[in-house]
């Protein structure tokens, strides 16, 4: 590959690659963060991809604290294992025997949707499953909502590009952990503790499914 044809992403994973060989304990949410947020889905995996067969160095005490540290590099091997982000989502749904219209009306009542944006969810998280829908796009609370309507533990989907470091504040996810409720209960719970529009007059702007999914 010339170097007026080497990409971005490209150049990153080089970096990456060469810092990890010099012992440096690369920053694999860095990375990601200094990444065109098109780009991000597709270094997570290849970033996934070398973390599974990288060459093991003789770590000094603080290289291991600092790897250690790094929320993203076990999950970014996991993910690897799992396949590309259309991959993982149809693979958790149809585990959970849940269609994708229930998906769909559990993600719009969790974040409580407007009318507009209930009817396009069932086509928008199609279209993530085909691949059709970059998930570069897709919010961190909007992926650990869809984990936990299809009973998934966090993390199955991946780090949104709004907690990466330098992202901004998102608004408030879904609550959830502990045992995992049947769907009926757990789409009744989620809808009522976030429909804050209606609860509160002083809450912030309703979400969007453009803003939860396409991050616009």
């Amino acid at each position: 590959m010339t170097p007026a044809s080497r990409r971005p992403i490209d150049v990153a994973l080089e970096g990456f690659v060469a810092a990890w060989h010099a012992g440096a304990a690369p920053s694999v949410a860095g990375v990601l963060a200094a990444t065109a947020p098109a780009d991000r889905d597709e270094l997570q995996q290849l970033l996934g991809a070398f973390l599974q067969i990288a060459p093991t160095v003789e770590p000094t005490a603080a290289r291991a604290a600092e790897l250690t540290a790094d929320p993203l590099v076990e999950q970014l091997v996991a993910l690897e294992e799992a396949g590309p982000f259309g991959e993982r989502l149809h693979a958790l749904r149809e585990a959970a025997g849940v269609s994708i219209e229930t998906l769909a009306e559990g993600f719009a009542n969790a974040f409580s949707l407007p009318t507009v944006d209930r009817a396009r969810a069932p086509h928008e998280l199609a279209e993530l499953e085909l691949g059709a829908l970059p998930p570069a796009g897709v919010a961190d609370r909007a992926r650990r909502a869809i984990e936990r309507l299809l009973g998934s533990s966090d993390g199955a989907l991946g780090v949104g590009p709004d907690k990466l470091p330098g992202a901004p504040a998102a608004t408030a996810e879904p609550d959830g952990g502990g045992d995992r409720p049947a769907l009926a209960e757990l789409l009744r719970d989620v809808d009522q503790a976030l429909s804050v529009d209606e609860r509160d007059p002083s809450a912030g702007p309703r979400e969007t499914l453009d803003g939860l999914l396409r991050g616009s």
